[in-house]
């Protein structure tokens, strides 16, 4: 793999430089989050590798595959695959060779190292298609200054490792379009593959690659586009074929990643209700500090919040919720049986009703629940002055708070506004800017589904901020002379 350099400006050992100063920065940001006390409940590794929520659904299947030599996950009754072992895949790699403490730390060192250089990769992406390049740099100030970004580093999940692949499909995607290099799009397919596969909802850049080709000439070359198809498709079949055979032979059921494409744990009929009903009233319904954890909370966690005044109906009360939640957590703790599957339908039905009634009473339920979720789309810091400092130090903190609050929403409004104007002017970074619309759009804002989701397609959006300042400053310039 060769990154190039020959249509950038952009000096190495500069490059090189920043790269080991955003490392550093990283892991001493890292390092620091973990040794704060209330994250010690969290602490997985030995000095920055902490829990996530997700982490033991992703990775005590293969601790149980190196410790047993079994590979147990999954239900025939169910035709539950859980998650696929391709996050766990790093781990094991690191366990043949280390106690699992420290290869949970160098999993996180890893997912620290390749989002520095997708961050590299961001700032050669667009740099040669602007006029002044200084403007590249708003990638590294935003590392620096949107804090809350980098949580999600050291933490044991797939989210670090899933967008600094998507940075590299994009690299190697442009490289692609603009020279035509097979092995450019050779790489762009092995590292969608390796996204997809931790976030299915990806597989439809899949589509998007397919049509981009089939109509990016005015003749359609069958030949060609057959070529760039079975090349882009090659990783993930590759990747994917012994999952999917071992799930088609054991639990009878095809099933290359997991069970669908937005979650691939649980899979039980009163999850899904669950998260419907919450996810129409606009809220949180993970079950480790959403409001689903009122519902149906996972271990080590409860919710300890007033329930949200606008969630209620005529059709229901406050009482008839907690009475909804009691019986959410006994079904969390009976075993399979009659029991539990009548218990079962009366959840499914209630939950249905309660959401259905939501939706009937609400008719701009949508707006809300789309409204709710841009807060989390940009994760901007929130606005707790420190005042703890006085003087010079309490200015430039309180300052910093607010300059880094401002950025974030900068980033998603005035990066939404450059894409449209890549559409308009950039050819080579317009299927970017399909990307970044389809996560923003499909998955975030339509489905009202977790805000989380566009995490993955934040800095892709960041692109569209750098094209618009530089094309603002080019008309001023313009307009002066």
């Amino acid at each position: 793999m060769k990154i190039d350099f020959t249509k950038s400006g952009m000096n190495k050992w500069s490059l090189l430089i920043l790269y080991i100063l955003m490392v550093t920065f990283m892991l001493f940001r890292g390092i620091k989050d973990f040794n704060v006390p209330y994250n010690a409940h969290l602490q997985l590794g030995e000095f920055i590798a902490y829990d996530s929520g997700d982490t033991h659904s992703y990775l005590d299947q293969i601790e149980e595959y190196i410790q047993t030599g079994e590979y147990s996950v999954g239900s025939v009754e169910e035709k539950n695959v859980g998650r696929g072992p391709y996050y766990g895949a790093y781990y094991y790699l690191f366990r043949q060779f280390l106690p699992t403490p420290k290869a949970l730390d160098a999993l996180a060192i890893l997912q620290i190292l390749w989002y520095a250089l997708a961050i590299i990769l961001l700032m050669l992406i667009v740099e040669p298609y602007i006029k002044y390049k200084a403007w590249v740099w708003l990638f590294p100030c935003c590392i620096f200054l949107l804090h809350t970004g980098l949580l999600y580093l050291p933490r044991i999940a797939t989210d670090a490792i899933a967008t600094s692949q998507l940075i590299c499909f994009a690299y190697f995607y442009v490289r692609f379009n603009r020279t035509g290099n097979l092995w450019s799009l050779g790489w762009a397919a092995l590292f969608l593959a390796m996204a997809s596969v931790m976030k299915p909802y990806l597989l439809p850049i899949y589509a998007l690659c397919f049509f981009d080709w089939a109509f990016a000439n005015k003749i359609f070359n069958f030949k060609r586009w057959a070529t760039y198809v079975g090349i882009m498709s090659l990783p993930l079949v590759v990747i994917c074929l012994p999952f999917t055979i071992r799930n088609a032979v054991t639990l009878h059921t095809f099933a290359p990643m997991q069970n669908t494409m937005y979650a691939g744990g649980k899979n039980d009929p009163v999850n899904a209700a669950m998260r419907n009903m919450v996810r129409v009233w606009g809220e949180n319904h993970t079950e480790w500090g959403g409001l689903g954890t009122f519902f149906m909370p996972c271990e080590g966690f409860t919710y300890n919040h007033e329930l949200p005044s606008h969630i209620y109906t005529n059709e229901y009360s406050k009482e008839d919720l907690y009475m909804l939640a009691e019986q959410c957590q006994e079904y969390q703790i009976l075993n399979s049986g009659y029991k539990k599957d009548s218990l079962e339908g009366v959840l499914v039905e209630t939950m249905t009703r309660y959401k259905n009634a939501y939706i009937t009473e609400h008719p701009l339920w949508r707006i809300r629940a789309s409204y709710k979720q841009m807060t989390f789309l940009i994760q901007p810091p929130s606005l707790n002055f420190n005042h703890r400092h006085t003087g010079i130090r309490h200015f430039i903190s309180n300052g910093l708070v607010l300059l880094s609050w401002g950025l974030a929403w900068l980033l998603l409004i005035g990066g939404a506004m450059g894409l449209l104007l890549i559409i308009r002017d950039i050819s080579d970074l317009r299927f970017v800017t399909w990307i970044t619309l389809y996560i923003l759009l499909f998955f975030s804002l339509l489905l009202a589904g977790e805000g989380r989701f566009f995490l993955i397609g934040k800095w892709l959006n960041a692109i569209g901020l750098v094209v618009l300042c530089d094309k603002c400053i080019s008309s001023v310039l313009k307009h002066k002379n």
